[in-house]
């Protein structure tokens, strides 16, 4: 109902939408709303798909003032703010820019299972369109294209015999494939494998880059390559030690289907329908964290991490800061209005409040295997 969204709009300073799957819902009539009225929204959602329908209404937002925010979650939210934040700091300390950025991603305490809306989601990305699963496996469906370039400083590029169209060369290290597999990183040494939002949080880092350059002339690094992973724990790691002193092949690794999660889960007793989560009580032990490294082309490198508690309470917890930063720090950001990633709107407006919320949060290092627990808030 376009009048009852026009009225919600109009009644707020700032919109939180937490109800997804996003991609099967007429969201855009929210924002529609948002953008006449001027309100800005953020929401919680890690669906490329659904980011890619928000991306069509940047325009209409610029023009109404509105910050529009899709995924103002862990998933978008912090791999994003943490290169923002070691960018920043490289380019104050060294005048360089980013050449890669690597994130890893851990978990800990009781297993909660996963929230009806959750498995809702991916329920529907699996069931779309062959169209949308085309997008959804382009690594640039979100932009940030960079070409590979030869030893000569050329783009690399095939042109079509017969109609000339010419296609820039994709960069290995940009490719899916990258982060499908188990493997050492170059920069920590640590063994890594492949983390479920990885897929779209680089695509996220990927359009935040090219919104830097497009609207400040200041891109995390002209040339970055961001890759991100699941950071395996000492167990595993000497695990997959063996396997690869012994000459064994660390295969990629993936999860279970949709089908075969909801049967796990219904065995453990912990699938939920949508609209149901798991009781608070089960998370009291659970914590999520988050390593980022950055390296600039000359070597220079920075490194930050950040623990917080379940990732029920930290998608909450990088909504209501975002939607804070936008209701009380607006006039002072620098950008007031189009459809953006959290980082690129907020960035250190939100990366305060983000901290200053209750995060364990370490500059120069990461948290050590006994700093590994949730924080108090």
């Amino acid at each position: 109902d376009p009048v009852s969204m026009l009225d919600l709009a109009k009644s707020a300073w700032v919109i939180i939408n937490v109800a997804g799957p996003y991609m099967l819902a007429q969201g855009e009539v929210m924002i529609d709303a948002c953008c006449i009225c001027g309100t800005d929204y953020c929401d919680v959602a890690g669906e490329i798909p659904w980011t890619m329908r928000t991306l069509e209404l940047h325009e209409h937002a610029k023009k109404g003032r509105a910050c529009i925010i899709p995924s103002a979650a862990v998933a978008g939210g912090y791999p994003d703010i943490l290169t923002h934040i070691c960018a920043k700091k490289l380019r104050e300390e060294t005048g360089e820019e980013l050449r890669r950025s690597i994130c890893y991603a851990r978990g800990g305490g009781a297993g909660a299972g996963t929230s009806g809306g959750t498995l809702a989601t991916r329920a529907a990305m699996n069931a779309a369109s062959d169209w949308v699963r085309k997008k959804m496996a382009d690594p640039f469906s979100l932009d940030g294209f960079i070409p590979e370039f030869d030893r000569n400083g050329v783009k690399e590029a095939t042109v079509q015999q017969g109609t000339g169209h010419v296609v820039f060369k994709n960069r290995r290290e940009d490719q899916d494939a990258v982060l499908s597999k188990v493997s050492q990183c170059p920069l920590t040494g640590i063994w890594r494998a492949p983390w479920v939002y990885a897929y779209f949080d680089t695509r996220i880092v990927r359009r935040s880059n090219e919104m830097l350059a497009n609207m400040e002339n200041q891109p995390y690094g002209k040339f970055l390559n961001f890759q991100e992973f699941m950071y395996l724990p000492p167990s595993a790691l000497a695990e997959a030690a063996a396997i690869k002193e012994a000459g064994g092949e660390l295969k990629p690794t993936s999860g279970p289907s949709v089908g075969g999660e909801k049967e796990q889960l219904e065995k453990m007793g912990k699938y939920y329908k949508q609209g149901e989560g798991p009781p608070l009580e089960e998370l009291s032990d659970a914590w999520i964290a988050f390593f980022l490294v950055a390296e600039t082309e000359s070597g220079n490198k920075a490194a930050c991490s950040l623990v917080g508690k379940d990732g029920y309470f930290e998608t909450a917890r990088c909504a209501v800061e975002m939607a804070l930063a936008l209701r009380y720090d607006k006039a002072e950001m620098p950008h007031k209005g189009g459809v953006m990633n959290a980082a690129v709107c907020g960035k250190d407006f939100y990366a305060h409040r983000l901290i200053n919320s209750g995060l364990k949060w370490k500059m120069n290092s990461w948290h050590s295997e006994e700093e590994l627990s949730p924080p108090e808030y």
